[in-house]
């Protein structure tokens, strides 16, 4: 039988020492769990948000990267044009879509749709977040 304060009331007789001991073990065990419950529950709210921060970041840096891309892109055509008029060949064929003003349209994301969240979840800051927090904003 289970020793609690609820059936200590009803029973008449006291305690034997190693009754005692055995109540105050299962108290024991009862508060160590639920505190290894509440240390992994913190745990799991940290990588979660760890997780959220590193996703946010990647997306950010792979939308830096491709519009470095397209930057660079633009940047070779319009030089080897030049090269190209430099040695006097035509470079009609290589800039006609530039030209005439139908430049294909990019996506602006190699994502589509998916932005970073401006309104993220806002977090007490930390040691470690704050450390994270430099470097992700660099």
């Amino acid at each position: 039988m289970k020793i609690t304060s609820f059936n200590v009331r009803f029973l008449r007789h006291r305690f034997t020492a190693s009754q005692e001991q055995l109540r105050r073990l299962e108290e024991y065990e009862d508060q160590r769990e639920s505190i290894r419950r509440a240390v992994a529950k913190q745990w799991d709210r940290f990588y979660n948000d760890y997780f959220d921060k590193m996703k946010t970041y990647a997306l950010q840096i792979e939308l830096r990267r491709y519009n470095a891309l397209l930057r660079r892109q633009t940047l070779e055509r319009a030089s080897i044009a030049d090269t190209m008029r430099q040695f006097g060949l035509s470079s009609a064929g290589l800039l006609s879509t530039i030209s005439s003003g139908e430049e294909e349209e990019k996506p602006k994301s190699p994502f589509g749709e998916v932005r970073p969240e401006k309104n993220a979840p806002v977090r007490e800051a930390n040691r470690s977040s704050k450390a994270l927090d430099s470097v992700v904003n660099s």
